[in-house]
Parts: structure tokens; sequence; C-alpha cells
């Protein structure tokens, strides 16, 4: 474990709800060494979370109708500036939807023993998402890539 304390209190998650959202879509859609994975091409949902997530303040990638961006472009641009509207368009294309993604989430999430954390969407926008500690998804990742 990489760190914990007794008596956490759940709070809102923040970004580290990207790495749960990177983690389920890398099992979903594994990349070796120097692959880019496929190519997922941006549509009129991609591009309307960008602007509701423009709009509201968010941390945003930019994306226009019909780009085509690598699955590697896209993991980048969930953690790198921390794009918001790319980990709704990562979780859709790897669940379905983004709430079956958020399903996931919390499942793994209750494997991993993280009983009081709480995913409501893929990134962290909803103040309901709520984590009593990051160390054991961190440490799933860390030993399964």
């Amino acid at each position: 474990m990489i760190a914990s304390t007794p008596n956490q209190t759940p709070v809102p998650i923040a970004s580290v709800t990207k790495i749960m959202t990177a983690y389920l879509v890398l099992k979903a859609h594994p990349l070796q060494p120097g692959e880019d994975g496929p190519i997922l091409t941006m549509n009129a949902q991609d591009v309307s979370d960008y602007q509701n997530d423009l709009s509201n303040g968010y941390s945003i990638l930019k994306v226009k109708q019909g780009e085509q961006l690598t699955e590697i472009q896209l993991l980048e641009g969930l953690m790198l500036p921390s794009g918001d509207n790319i980990a709704s368009t990562l979780g859709s294309w790897a669940s379905g939807t983004e709430d079956a993604f958020v399903a996931k989430m919390n499942d793994i999430a209750q494997s991993l023993g993280m009983t009081k954390t709480h995913y409501a969407d893929a990134s962290q926008k909803s103040l309901k998402s709520t984590l009593d500690a990051n160390a054991e998804i961190l440490d799933q990742v860390r030993s399964e890539f």
C-alpha cells in the first residue's frame, strides 16, 4: 500500500477519479509499449461534452467533430490537461455508456476494498463522488502495468 491513515472521511475526489478511468480503459483496451491503440472519431456528443465543460470552467481537451484521436492520445488528454470531457468519451467508448462505465468503476472500487469510495461520473465533476483512500487503486495500477 502506498499510504493510508485511520479515520478517513470521504471527500470529493477531484482528478484522482481519472486514475480509475484510465485503469479501466486500459483493462478493456490494453496497449503494448509503443502502441497507439485504436482510432476514435470525435462525434457530436464529444463536441457537446467539450462545449459544456468549457462553459462550466472544467479542465478540457479541445475536440472537433470528425477529429480522429488514438487511444493513447485520448489517455494523454485525460491525464495531462486532466480533460474532463475526455473521461466521458473514454468511458462511453470502453463500456457503451458513461453510466455503464461508472458502474464498473464502483464495482472495481468495492473489489479493491475501497468501501467508502463512490464514483458518480468518469471524471470528477460531480461533488457526489467521494473517496476514502486512493492508495488501493494506485497499488492495483502499479501491480498490473
